[in-house]
């Protein structure tokens, strides 16, 4: 048995305090959901150096210490960032936590950004360095996170 929550006398007032409130609200919070599952899918996704591909003799270079790009994914309202943060982020945890609290802060029917600036974030997902294929992660690896976080909000397939 169905129960009468308005009339159709008040169905255009009801209408409207949903289009001003909840479809902004709800608009808002799927933006931010997809927004950080696509960070996580990202920095978590991010290879952290493997130095036996390496070109160097004996493998890592001096002092290197690994997850300068899994650190640098930053998010951001309006316009992409410039420039690295200088985290570096072996684990991700604390690159995901940043990211996650930048997304609390993203207001309804804006424009959201996922970030990489190290120079070679497009090498780790093209898989090539010159003409050398490096296999640090699986080839075009964002582009997989991208369809994952698609299929998981696709409201067609629902």
């Amino acid at each position: 048995m169905s129960v009468i929550v308005t009339t159709p006398q008040a169905f255009p007032a009801q209408l409207k305090k949903v289009m001003k409130k909840d479809i902004p609200n709800w608009q808002g919070a799927m933006h931010k959901k997809i927004h950080i599952q696509t960070a996580r899918g990202m920095i978590m996704g991010t290879p952290v150096g493997n130095p036996d591909l390496w070109q160097y003799p004996g493998g890592a270079p001096e002092g290197y210490v690994g997850g300068r790009a899994r650190g640098n994914w930053q998010s951001s309202v309006g316009w992409p960032v410039a420039g690295e943060t200088g985290t570096v982020d072996k684990a991700g945890g604390e690159t995901l936590s940043a990211n996650v609290s930048a997304a609390a802060r993203i207001p309804a029917y804006s424009r959201s950004f996922i970030s990489n600036n190290v120079p070679y974030i497009n090498v780790l997902n093209d898989g090539l360095n010159g003409n050398q294929h490096t296999f640090q992660a699986p080839l075009q690896w964002m582009e997989g996170v991208l369809d994952k976080v698609i299929a998981q909000f696709n409201r067609d397939a629902l």
